[in-house]
């Protein structure tokens, strides 16, 4: 029996064999995924030939609608076609023009839109009543506006800065 002792080789060393069973390992991964990825691409391509053929054969059709849905249906339309409708009115022209009207002496406290009509009722207070008719004036004078009316004003007794409320209404643009 012979003993080999050889304390100069590397107790790390890994025979060759090791090394090019890990090479085919790398190899076999490579080729596993490249096979993946090609069977991928031939499944969607599959898949995109089965939706031509199948909306070649059907026609769309419009689903079959019961008089109470088409009913539904033209409603909503309908109500659609209004908000559109409102949505397209010169909205930002016209409270600028309100906006840029009133002096420091006016509060605009609300605004009331009847946008079949193009009119606008308007609530607020003023300091003094000169500084309402100053504002309606201003708002008669506007070319865009028109039909400007001061509708009622109040004096508010119980304040003690006694502010005029007041109420207008007017139309806007051609109506």
């Amino acid at each position: 029996m012979k003993l080999d002792l050889d304390y100069v080789r590397d107790p790390y060393a890994h025979p060759a064999w090791v090394w090019l069973l890990l090479a085919c390992s790398f190899i076999a991964l490579a080729a596993c995924i490249w096979f993946y990825f090609e069977q991928q691409a031939v499944r969607d391509g599959l898949a995109l030939k089965l939706e031509s053929r199948a909306m070649a054969v059907t026609p769309s059709r419009r689903p079959v609608l019961s008089a109470e849905q088409q009913v539904a249906l033209d409603a909503s339309a309908k109500s659609a076609g209004s908000v559109m409708h409102e949505l397209g009115r010169p909205w930002p022209a016209v409270l600028e023009r309100l906006e840029s009207s009133h002096g420091q002496g006016i509060a605009l406290l609300s605004v009331n839109i009847d946008g079949a009509r193009n009119m606008l009722r308007i609530g607020g207070e003023a300091r003094h009543l000169v500084d309402v008719l100053d504002y309606v004036h201003r708002l008669s004078t506007d070319t865009f506006l028109s039909e400007v009316v001061l509708e009622k004003h109040e004096v508010v007794e119980n304040d003690p800065l006694k502010p005029v409320r007041f109420s207008l209404s007017l139309r806007w643009g051609s109506a």
